[in-house]
């Protein structure tokens, strides 16, 4: 799955952000994946749209989109549901 806070973020070189995770681990639900400034991330002036993307949905035999593509996902609210 990839996570990307904000547009062109990138070139703020991890400033306003701090990983709870490295590139390989596993979660579940609740765990706490990353952390971010939205209030300081805007003040830099970048936007704060946040895609996700399943990049090996291949690899499950189902997976569902929640039904809240396209609006403000709150913290802990369901995105997917995935089968393996």
């Amino acid at each position: 799955m990839l996570i990307h806070v904000g547009m062109d973020t990138v070139k703020l070189k991890g400033l306003h952000f701090t990983s709870h995770l490295k590139a390989g681990d596993r979660v579940k639900v609740g765990d706490l994946i990353l952390e971010f400034d939205l209030v300081e991330i805007r003040k830099a002036g970048y936007e704060t749209i946040t895609p996700v993307i399943v990049t090996n949905v291949d690899q499950y035999s189902e997976l569902e989109p929640a039904g809240n593509q396209h609006k403000v996902v709150k913290e802990q609210e369901l995105l997917y549901t995935v089968i393996v």
